[in-house]
């Protein structure tokens, strides 16, 4: 039987996601294809779509941003279109996404003794639709708000790290900048997956989900993020370990020396094209099924830190 309330260490924090897995791992992964199919479909197909119609959005940004060129509406039409349909799709798919291991998990702690049934997540799922698809919105309008300020933090750094090779004080301090640019990325995605966590489990408002989740992170702060970090490190070797091998044979058959530009590219045949796009789904599906681990990892830290805390009024009282 799994333990899930329970306070753990750093080292926990690992081997529990990977007793989880031992445990559960099967079961989880077929059920949350079977769950997140429709939305799976649809991201594919919306990939397809964007590798089909890439050369036109490309078009399009260039006309916006060139100088001296004339903007055609249909070009400006595809891009919002696809821009809002975009919105959509990643709103929906983060929620159904963050949802699953929340309900699976609960259904655990609830019945230990148990795998929890496909049928019953889904009724919970339709049950918090509403609220689980507000939060889905909420958090891609702040990550794009996000997202934008850090490509701004990183070009800053890039040059500053460029002028830093000038002078081995600068260049330390860029290095330390640099490192603490990497922590805080982690630290607002951790934030971001155990505001969810709080949001659902607890039933609280957005924003007081997230200062509650940010107080238990700083209460923590180095076991967590060190656990997190770890974690994407496994998930990052495994992923290219796994999408290696299929990337290399179709690279070495269709001389592929740079993905994106390739589809971009209109002199390549139909054939070569939907491979590469078969390419690019096997990679995010891939991708999405081991980032997982993280999912997994920070309810563990939800459970564990409520745990703590539970114990804590304990003693106290």
């Amino acid at each position: 039987m799994f333990q899930l309330s329970k306070v753990r260490t750093f080292s926990d924090y690992i081997s529990d996601v990977f007793q989880f897995l031992k445990l559960y791992g099967k079961h989880y992964f077929i059920n949350y294809l079977n769950f997140a199919f429709p939305a799976l479909l649809i991201s594919i197909l919306t990939i397809v779509i964007f590798s089909i119609f890439s050369s036109q959005i490309f078009t399009a940004f260039i006309s916006i941003i060139g100088l001296g060129r004339n903007f055609e509406i249909q070009n400006a039409l595809l891009v919002f279109f696809s821009t809002i349909i975009l919105y959509i799709v990643t709103s929906y798919f983060i929620t159904l996404s963050l949802s699953f291991p929340l309900y699976y998990i609960r259904l655990i702690r609830e019945s230990p003794n148990e795998k929890p049934q496909l049928q019953t997540i889904r009724s919970l799922f339709r049950k918090d639709l509403k609220r689980m698809l507000l939060f889905g919105i909420l958090t891609v309008a702040l990550n794009i708000i996000v997202t934008l300020f850090f490509i701004l933090v990183a070009f800053y750094l890039i040059g500053g790290f460029i002028a830093f090779l000038f002078a081995p004080i600068l260049f330390l301090l860029g290095l330390i900048l640099i490192t603490v640019l990497i922590i805080l990325i982690q630290f607002l995605t951790i934030w971001y997956i155990v505001t969810f966590f709080y949001y659902g489990n607890d039933n609280l408002l957005f924003f007081t989900a997230a200062k509650k989740a940010f107080k238990m992170l700083m209460r923590n702060f180095w076991r967590i993020i060190g656990a997190n970090i770890c974690m994407m490190l496994i998930v990052s070797v495994s992923y290219r370990i796994i999408t290696a091998i299929p990337f290399i044979i179709f690279d070495s058959f269709l001389e592929i020396t740079d993905l994106n530009y390739t589809i971009l590219n209109s002199s390549i045949s139909i054939t070569e094209k939907i491979i590469i796009v078969i390419m690019f789904c096997v990679s995010f599906l891939v991708y999405l099924l081991l980032y997982h681990l993280i999912l997994i990892l920070n309810n563990l830290v939800y459970y564990s830190e409520t745990e703590k805390l539970e114990q804590n009024n304990n003693s106290l009282n």
